[in-house]
């Protein structure tokens, strides 16, 4: 989790409330304390503590569950990275055993 990572967070955490109060889906009220909500789970103090905020906020408000659907697919992302980059190095070696083993690690 970076600090963009949060920005991204955060500015589609705004775009569901502006989609929920235009479709009258939400008011004024409930965004309010939504929001309230949201900037209570700040600051994150690692990963595991942003992932189990978010997850408890949109176990919470449900509208916001794309939020917590987000981390997880940039996580397993950074993992398929992580592999690939891996594998990429065994393959400039001409290793395609070693290459393949990293897929399983």
């Amino acid at each position: 989790m970076d600090q963009a990572e949060i920005n991204d967070l955060e500015r589609n955490f705004l775009k569901i409330i502006i989609e929920n109060i235009k479709s009258k889906k939400m008011t004024l009220d409930d965004a309010r304390k939504m929001a309230k909500d949201f900037m209570n789970l700040l600051p994150f103090k690692d990963q595991n503590d942003f992932k189990f905020k978010i997850k408890n906020f949109t176990n919470k408000y449900t509208m916001f569950s794309s939020l917590y659907i987000t981390i997880l697919k940039n996580e397993e992302s950074l993992k398929m990275n992580t592999v690939i980059n891996k594998m990429r190095v065994y393959m400039k070696e001409k290793n395609i055993d070693e290459a393949l083993k990293v897929v399983n690690q």
